[in-house]
């Protein structure tokens, strides 16, 4: 029987590196994949970690396609005061939809990521799990990923550390073994969002900072430029610590209250997917996260078949519309929303 056959996304970093290791030495075919997308695009680099490794590689070219479904919305999100996840939006329309029709034309019947996640069983389907080391888990990025596409994930690295992956590609000899992780958007690569949207043009228009009571106390450079729970570029001569509570599109206004005003108990998502296809109403206990790098936090979720409630047992800091609202149920990924 021959092996099965795996289509891994290679970006030229460590983690998919091992990812792609790790498959080869459990006896997968393996054929690594490079997307070209945003920023700087350096398949090179990719094909000596896919030849350091011993496998077949590939190209392919996205960037019109990311251009205009996902920096194009990065730029709408923030002309309308909210704070985007790009990421996450990549995950869903570019990165795990084209890599399953590549898988099909390259024969491949799985198709796996360098994502720290694991995979499980649960109630007889596959499920996408949190990861064993739970600073590194990113499951909250993939929680816009359907049955159907779960069906076929293989995620390699979701028992493993970071410092066991890097050892794991220095003892084979792949060339990004060390290579430092990047920190930034993948298209804005100095992480000068302002600049990047000036390129585009997004430069605002300034307007009024206000206090909760509706009192001018300051003038903004264009709403771009800031986000829910953002303390610095606000001005001065305040008698207490202010922050920016709410991006006000309609008004183009900056509302600033104190770290109490920021705490919510309550928020409202849209544009809801759930793993597992279920968008029936429904009400359920679960943990939740508000951003990628946020804690669990218990809550009560209710579904009414189009708009998602999330009510937490403790108040939670900066609530941000754009950003997404992602559910658990133990280390089970359920889904979760986009932050209305």
């Amino acid at each position: 029987m021959s092996p099965k056959r795996v289509l891994v996304g290679i970006s030229g970093g460590v983690d998919s590196a091992a990812a792609a290791l790790i498959l080869k030495n459990q006896g997968y075919d393996v054929v690594g994949l490079y997307l070209c997308l945003g920023g700087k695009i350096d398949p090179d680099e990719a094909a000596k970690v896919a030849d350091s490794v011993g496998i077949e590689f590939h190209t392919a070219d996205l960037r019109e396609r990311f251009s205009q479904e996902i920096e194009g919305y990065f730029i709408r999100e923030y002309a309308a005061g909210r704070t985007p996840n790009p990421c996450v939006m990549c995950n869903r329309r570019i990165k795990f939809g084209e890599m399953l029709s590549l898988a099909d034309r390259y024969g491949a019947e799985f198709l796996a990521t360098g994502h720290y996640a694991r995979m499980g069983i649960v109630d007889g389907r596959k499920r996408i799990l949190r990861a064993s080391d739970e600073k590194k888990d990113q499951s909250y990025m993939l929680y816009t990923l359907p049955q159907s596409t779960v069906d076929r994930v293989v995620l390699p690295l979701g028992e493993l550390t970071k410092p066991e992956v890097r050892a794991l590609a220095e003892q084979a000899g792949v060339s990004s073994a060390y290579k430092p992780d990047s920190q930034e958007i993948c298209f804005i690569p100095t992480n000068d969002y302002p600049a990047w949207l000036a390129e585009h043009g997004v430069e605002g228009t300034p307007g009024e900072i206000v206090d909760l009571s509706g009192k001018i106390v300051g003038k903004h450079t264009g709403l771009q430029n800031y986000t829910v729970g953002q303390r610095k570029g606000l001005g001065g001569g305040f008698p207490h610590p202010v922050f920016a509570v709410k991006i006000d599109a309609e008004n183009n206004r900056v509302v600033l209250g104190t770290n109490e005003d920021l705490m919510r108990t309550e928020l409202k998502a849209g544009d809801v997917c759930f793993t597992d296809g279920d968008n029936s109403p429904r009400s359920f206990d679960c943990t939740a996260k508000i951003r990628y790098g946020a804690p669990l936090a218990p809550a009560k979720a209710t579904f009414d078949g189009r708009e998602l409630t999330v009510m937490f047992e403790k108040p939670q800091r900066a609530v941000t519309p754009g950003q997404s609202v992602v559910l658990y149920d133990g280390d089970v990924l359920l889904g979760g929303g986009v932050i209305e």
